[in-house]
């Protein structure tokens, strides 16, 4: 029984630990700052070509993976339907 308790509390602390690493990395917009700041090419224009190379923002799915960990905090596990409309309210915010 004990073996359960620690494997569960394992993999949320794996959890937790997945979600701090990601959210530590700096948005691609700061980056392109930075190196376009020791760029040759103006800024305006280097800058511009940066975040045209960006990929999809990192706050994006930061949003849905870190709303549905700190709701999920708060929620009373027995009523049934209320998780999934806390969530889906969480994800329709973060959408916007």
């Amino acid at each position: 029984m004990k073996s359960n308790r620690v494997a569960i509390l394992m993999m949320i602390m794996l959890g937790f630990v997945q979600i701090l690493e990601i959210e530590a990395k700096l948005p691609c917009p700061i980056l392109c700052s930075l190196s376009c700041l020791v760029s040759e090419k103006p800024y305006a224009l280097c800058f511009i070509e940066c975040l045209v190379t960006c990929e999809i923002p990192l706050g994006a799915s930061n949003c849905a993976r870190s709303c549905g960990v700190n709701k999920s905090i708060t929620i009373d596990i027995d009523a049934r339907g209320n998780v999934t409309n806390v969530v889906d309210s969480c994800l329709q915010k973060c959408l916007k």
